[in-house]
């Protein structure tokens, strides 16, 4: 029986706002935009599981790019990904309905320095539990951050149902015994929800007022 459902956020819960930073970066720098993403990609795994200061990263990232004044940089960047960060309602309702049934968790990769205010206290009065990356020094799709967030939850993994929009972050769970929802579509969510979870007429019409909002 599922007692906790654990939630990725990018691509589930809110956009990627990666493609616009990369535009708006590209025009304010005029560097290609394939460039721009190459050089934050050797960077990723470091920010992400917190193996690198912010200053010497915004310091490395700039010289890679040619670009003399890290701080133009990271102040473009940032400011792009707040002003296009957005959450899915329909999603976050959803999810505040499943709060009352079920213990809920945030389970994502993210970067220390993405972080908007609006969507950080939303997340906060939604989930009891949240995980980042940063925070444990681990990332998702590697199998010790699955383990750590069941002992976290002190739970069983038969108990656990996690859902991300990335399959290859889904095969350990899978392979520890989670059931799992490759999320593509929130149409798509809210069937493959109703099919998995318990009290399924109840949770019927839960998922179903959900698309109204």
């Amino acid at each position: 029986m599922i007692k906790i459902i654990i939630f990725d956020y990018g691509g589930v819960i809110g956009n990627d706002p990666t493609n616009y930073i990369l535009r708006a970066v590209s025009r304010k720098f005029g560097i290609n935009v394939d460039r721009i993403k190459a050089e934050f990609l050797k960077f990723n795994i470091l920010l992400e599981k917190n193996q690198i200061l912010q200053e010497n990263f915004w310091k490395k990232f700039s010289e890679n790019l040619g670009i003399t004044d890290y701080k133009k940089l990271r102040k473009a960047w940032i400011n792009e990904f707040k002003k296009h960060a957005k959450i899915n309602k329909k999603m976050l309702f959803l999810i505040k309905k499943l709060k009352n049934h079920y213990k809920l968790c945030l389970l994502s990769n993210r970067v220390i320095f993405y972080r908007k205010s609006s969507i950080t206290k939303s997340l906060r009065r939604t989930f009891p539990i949240i995980v980042y990356s940063f925070n444990v020094k681990m990332r998702k799709p590697e199998k010790k951050i699955y383990l750590y967030i069941v002992k976290k939850l002190r739970s069983k993994v038969q108990e656990c149902l996690i859902v991300d929009d990335q399959e290859e972050k889904l095969f350990y769970p899978r392979k520890l015994g989670m059931k799992v929802i490759h999320f593509e579509t929130f149409l798509k969510f809210k069937e493959e929800l109703s099919e998995k979870l318990n009290n399924k007429n109840d949770l019927f019409n839960l998922v179903k007022k959900s698309s109204k909002r």
